[in-house]
């Protein structure tokens, strides 16, 4: 790729966010991202994430789910140019397309896609899913087919695109081409020097564990090694989904990234004790353990990060009230007896449509639900208040803030389970 189709591939139009429910690669096409000088390069920057895909040893057993998604912003904004050229190219590559999803707020971009669809074989036909209607309600009928919201790059209220993942997986990328090509000319050099000096078999089984690019180094001091930076990327890209993880999911998240590491030709080696200076090879076991710890100290500075602010905005009964007022504003959450005040209702809409989200995640991610919650009140100009004995209102800090909207995640939860919905 040049410097233009780099650029194209960094812009996020066409990105491989995460697996489905059943572990297949998705591919994600934004086509309001698109952004290009040539269509060539938006071909060849297509061309690699497809092949990307095929990369991976689940979509060659059970294909990959391709999803456009067209809703708001996101819409086509060049009309559907190179959409011929982009179809002959999915076709041409050795991909399964085991489901193919179209969302979209145009209602006429909806018709003309399900009628083109209809007259399509039944064979086909039968992997293709029209979706219709807003950022929401697009999501929900993707959850319905194992795509959890989780898995697709969007912020929970705007629905901007978050690009930090796609931006990891592109420098992963390009780390293992660079330094797979930094390996072959080594080994390349290696192989010319030996030529003419043939090494016993005890120093050619000691010289196959001297440390190259992509192994990753066990020990003290090794994190600026080539394979041990790549290990820290693919851990950072993955941490997300390892947070909400189950523990069966989480062993096998673990084991990808074990597999991937080999996959670049690199291994897992340790120092011996014996202050020789050689290296001798980890155990798988002891190597998922170093990885699963790894997955653990990404959480630790987040945590940490979350207490230092807790700290800083003090509990309620050592810092002062923020404001006094008078009379609540229609935008305000009332904390007590007001139930049905205008703000409440807002605050408990939210709720309810990050309950799903809410319930399977981490710890961390709850504090971080229940401040997107505040946050989402304050930019509609409400504040937090609790009535005095005065009969006037005071505003609270946003901790007291949180642990209210954390219960009220949590009566939502029990009120579902009460009226039967799960």
């Amino acid at each position: 790729l040049d410097e233009d189709d780099k650029a194209c591939l960094q812009n996020g139009s066409m990105q491989i966010p995460s697996n489905d429910r059943a572990g297949r690669p998705i591919l994600l096409y934004l086509p309001g991202l698109r952004a290009f000088k040539t269509l060539q390069s938006e071909l060849r920057t297509r061309y690699y994430s497809f092949m990307s895909a095929v990369a991976k040893s689940q979509a060659q057993r059970s294909g990959v789910i391709f999803i456009t998604y067209a809703v708001g912003s996101l819409s086509d904004s060049m009309n559907g140019a190179g959409f011929k050229e982009t179809a002959t190219l999915a076709m041409a590559v050795p991909l399964h397309w085991a489901g193919v999803h179209f969302c979209s707020d145009d209602f006429k971009q909806y018709i003309l896609t399900k009628t083109t669809v209809a007259i399509t074989p039944a064979k086909i036909r039968a992997r293709f899913k029209n979706h219709f209607g807003s950022h929401l309600e697009c999501q929900y009928l993707l959850s319905s087919y194992g795509i959890p919201q989780s898995t697709l790059p969007f912020s929970s209220f705007d629905n901007q695109v978050r690009l930090d993942n796609h931006l990891l997986w592109y420098q992963r990328c390009h780390w293992e081409e660079t330094t797979a090509a930094a390996a072959r000319m080594t080994m390349a050099n290696n192989n010319d020097n030996n030529n003419n000096d043939m090494l016993s078999l005890e120093d050619a089984s000691a010289a196959t564990l001297e440390p190259l690019a992509n192994d990753v180094l066990f020990g003290r001091k090794r994190n600026n090694h080539e394979g041990n930076k790549m290990l820290r990327l693919l851990v950072e890209s993955r941490s997300k989904d390892y947070d909400t993880a189950s523990k069966s999911r989480k062993r096998d998240m673990t084991a990808q990234v074990v597999t991937d590491i080999q996959e670049t030709g690199g291994r897992f080696l340790k120092e011996v004790e014996d202050e020789t200076g050689t290296w001798e090879a980890v155990p798988v076991d002891e190597a998922l353990e170093k990885i699963a710890q790894a997955f653990r100290n990404i959480r630790r500075p987040k945590m940490k990060q979350l207490m230092m602010k807790e700290q800083e905005n003090g509990n309620t009964s050592n810092k002062p009230p923020l404001e006094i007022i008078d009379y609540p504003a229609p935008d305000d959450v009332l904390f007590g007896k007001q139930r049905n005040h205008n703000g409440n209702m807002k605050m408990r809409l939210l709720v309810k449509n990050l309950a799903d989200e809410y319930d399977t995640a981490t710890k961390l991610g709850k504090k971080e639900l229940a401040s997107s919650v505040i946050r989402n009140i304050k930019e509609q100009g409400g504040r937090f208040l609790k009535q005095r004995d005065d009969d006037r209102w005071e505003e609270v800090t946003e901790a007291f803030a949180r642990i209210k909207i954390s219960k009220q995640f949590c009566n939502n939860r029990r009120y579902q389970r009460k009226e039967g919905v799960f």
